[in-house]
């Protein structure tokens, strides 16, 4: 019997230790996804658009990261025109930079109006670091979580961005 006791609390403590060990990897498993923000405006824009016929573009993208992928959503108004192309780009406030990441955007339904949604992963990171190598997507969300990142909007009469705004949590 001495030796039954021991034993017996060995067993239960490794199923304690092995049930603590899964629930943790459990948890890692559901963790929320990180989310970010970008606010898109033309007075953002390096260098200025040039906009006439009342055009005030504005709008917003959100991004919700979650293991290697990140969701997307981008709507924008008030362009001059239709939106030819979005992407993210690296750079800081007020500096213009290459272009990291490119994002899904269509013409609404409405004149001057876009929006895309998708995903991406590590496959649909252009980006080159400053050494000429290339980005991770762990290059891109370190760059995205210190507010080196904007999202661009281009059209046809303002082809380096018409509306952008920075990625912020």
């Amino acid at each position: 019997m001495r030796r039954f006791v021991p034993a017996v609390m060995g067993v239960a403590m490794a199923a304690c230790a092995t049930a603590s060990s899964s629930q943790s990897e459990g948890s890692k498993a559901t963790a929320a996804p990180e989310r970010f923000q970008a606010k898109l405006d033309a007075r953002n824009e390096v260098p200025a658009p040039t906009l006439d016929g009342g055009a005030s573009p504005s709008g917003m993208a959100d991004f919700n990261v979650s293991g290697t992928t990140v969701a997307y959503k981008l709507n924008v108004s008030g362009l001059s025109g239709a939106p030819t192309a979005a992407h993210i780009h690296l750079g800081a406030p007020g500096a213009a930079g290459p272009v990291i990441v490119p994002l899904t955007i269509a013409a609404g339904p409405s004149t001057g109006t876009g929006s895309g949604e998708g995903t991406f992963d590590a496959s649909a990171v252009k980006g080159k670091k400053a050494d000429g190598s290339a980005m991770t997507l762990d290059d891109v969300l370190a760059a995205m979580r210190s507010g080196g990142t904007y999202v661009n909007v281009h059209t046809a009469n303002n082809k380096p961005g018409e509306a952008r705004g920075q990625i912020e949590k």
